[in-house]
């Protein structure tokens, strides 16, 4: 229905009156997708005078009309209005918002242009790889043109849960951790990677999607393979492939240490076994915040601080700034198996 124009303006009237055919006193204005009635009476009509109701004994409280909304037209847009959830959720989605939210960036790598220098370095790292090591020199010198130089800054995500596995990489210099979060963003640290190091080659192997995040905990460099560039390579050279086995076997025995260690030892007991572990050095000390830690350990930042302060006091440990120093290695130790 057409709204009123000038011809339904009454001659004289206000500017804000109207008169109509009794067939067009009811007016639907719709706006916003919510229905209003509007009554448009005759010039010079007034509407009857409404009847005051008595209020005593009743509620004083406005009734409400029929609530008019907007009906969902597609199955999809019923299933929400209804309450229903999305039932698959990106994994690389939540891992992506988490990791915003703890300050890493994700973002697609670059390749590097492949030069003599790099392709030196590329000889060295490959000599001083575990997987790779085993590799004669002029077979190293030859794989070494094939690779891809990696770099990644601190915090930045480097390889993420879900996402399909085609590369694998041999850890030149700074350090990674390979870790699991939850859908509530909450960390687990499987494992560090230190360089010489290689990382990816499982999913890459078994053709599955990645099975945990790797991020740089700070700026690092790597050499990248290609599967096919690797699967090659295990066909050729099968001492490779030995060598990629035993260091697989070796990460599968550390993800078996962290389950029975979840299972088996409080917070305490942990948090002193991982002390032990990570200690370097002649002064013994571990290099770690007390987020790592806990994150390493299974475990919230408050509860491993208990456990450190308590650890201090009995003389064991010394609390520094981005560091924590063993002074009583023995007493950890024994404490873990007590």
């Amino acid at each position: 229905m057409s709204p009123l124009t000038e011809a339904d303006r009454v001659p004289g009237s206000d500017a804000g009156q109207f008169t109509a055919a009794p067939e067009r006193r009811l007016l639907l204005a719709v706006e916003a997708e919510v229905t209003v009635a509007v009554v448009v009476t005759p010039s010079g009509h007034r509407p009857p005078p409404c009847r005051r109701r008595s209020t005593v004994g009743t509620s004083t409280k406005p009734k409400r009309g029929p609530r008019l909304r907007h009906r969902p037209t597609t199955a999809s847009q019923r299933r929400l209005s209804q309450g229903a959830r999305p039932a698959i959720i990106e994994r690389s989605a939540i891992i992506d918002q988490f990791s915003l939210q703890r300050g890493e960036t994700v973002r697609p790598f670059g390749e590097s242009p492949i030069s003599s220098d790099v392709t030196s370095s590329g000889h060295q790292l490959l000599a001083r790889s575990r997987v790779l090591g085993v590799l004669a020199p002029e077979d190293r010198a030859h794989l070494s043109e094939q690779c891809v130089e990696r770099r990644f800054d601190k915090n930045q995500v480097v390889y993420v849960e879900g996402a399909p596995a085609d590369s694998m990489l041999i850890l030149g210099s700074g350090a990674l951790k390979v870790s699991s979060y939850s859908a509530d963003g909450s960390e687990l640290i499987l494992a560090s990677v230190v360089p010489g190091e290689a990382i990816g080659e499982l999913g890459m192997l078994s053709g599955l999607p990645r099975s945990a995040t790797v991020t740089a905990t700070e700026p690092s460099s790597a050499m990248m393979l290609s599967r096919a560039i690797v699967v090659r390579l295990i066909e050729d050279r099968p001492a490779v492939a030995l060598a990629m086995l035993q260091s697989m076997a070796d990460q599968t025995r550390r993800i078996t240490g962290v389950a029975a260690d979840l299972v088996f030892l409080d917070v305490h007991q942990r948090v002193a076994r991982f002390l032990v572990t990570n200690a370097r050095g002649p002064s013994n000390t571990v290099r770690a915040t007390q987020t790592y830690l806990g994150a390493s350990v299974g475990a919230s930042r408050q509860r491993v601080n208990v456990c450190l302060q308590e650890f201090k006091r009995d003389g064991w440990i010394a609390i520094s700034s981005g560091s924590i120093r063993v002074l009583d290695p023995e007493s950890l130790s024994r404490y873990v198996t007590t």
